[in-house]
């Protein structure tokens, strides 16, 4: 069983149809249970077409799960309430005007704490747009999801993405050593990385003070990931992460951790 923490909807406007992965809304709840995916947290991107959430949600309720797209520097924090009053579990979070962890923002997060919803973070680099919006990945580190969990411990916090090349290190650090946040491997410049960054990323030395050049899976880091497809079909996704299971020789019970059991404990499923 897999369950997909982190998946789009694309809306066109013009034609006044809603699709996820390029498949309508059917077509992809029927591909996705032939291949073993469950369950779909799906968002927006946009903080635009979160009616359009609620509705795929509702229509397909036994496996959409609804992810609420708020934008922290206009909307008002009750935004929350609304959201979680819909079903929505979860927040997403991307393009913020300060950095993730500004106090400005705190009202948002204790409200998304006091409904026992998850936040899920854009971390690292963002593709380029051409709205005018003041895009920085600078306000998007994972370092920020570290002091957000010590303000609000009860909160599972998501980081996307492992930080993307230019914040891995610091993102798997942050995974390895704080409770309440986790992260997923979508997005591109993951699936890209070499295996000599991924072995540091997910190995770590056999003994401390170099007392052996021998190195071992750093299952702590391992147990901190969520399955996330982010744009493409969830197959594309699936076939890395068995790639870096079987290359790290990650066992079954932790497999079965990320693609769906982590999920559970966020969800309280």
């Amino acid at each position: 069983m897999i369950i997909n923490m982190h998946a789009h909807i694309q809306v066109d406007e013009n034609k006044g149809s809603v699709s996820v992965s390029g498949l309508g809304l059917g077509e992809y709840v029927d591909h996705c249970r032939k291949i073993g995916v469950e369950k779909a947290c799906i968002c927006d991107y946009h903080a635009k077409f979160n009616v359009q959430v609620r509705d795929a949600m509702n229509m397909y309720p036994d496996f959409f799960v609804g992810v609420g797209n708020p934008d922290p520097d206009n909307d008002a924090p009750d935004i929350v309430d609304t959201f979680h009053a819909w079903g929505f579990r979860g927040l997403k979070l991307i393009y913020p005007g300060r950095n993730y962890d500004d106090e400005a923002y705190f009202p948002f997060y204790e409200r998304a704490a006091s409904h026992k919803m998850f936040i899920l973070f854009h971390t690292g680099y963002v593709a380029s747009g051409g709205d005018g919006r003041s895009v920085s990945y600078e306000r998007m580190q994972p370092v920020h999801l570290d002091s957000i969990s010590r303000a609000f411990p009860e909160l599972k916090l998501i980081g996307a993405h492992l930080g993307n090349t230019g914040f891995c290190l610091q993102a798997a650090e942050v995974a390895a050593k704080v409770p309440n946040v986790y992260f997923d491997l979508s997005g591109g410049t993951v699936r890209w990385m070499p295996y000599s960054l991924l072995k540091i990323l997910f190995c770590k030395s056999a003994e401390v003070n170099l007392r052996t050049t021998g190195e071992v899976t750093n299952m702590e880091l391992f147990k901190k990931i969520v399955f996330g497809s982010d744009s493409p079909l969830p197959e594309v996704l699936i076939e890395f992460y068995d790639n870096l299971f079987n290359a790290f020789n990650v066992d079954e019970e932790t497999r079965k951790d990320i693609m769906f059991r982590n999920a559970q404990k966020i969800m309280g499923l």
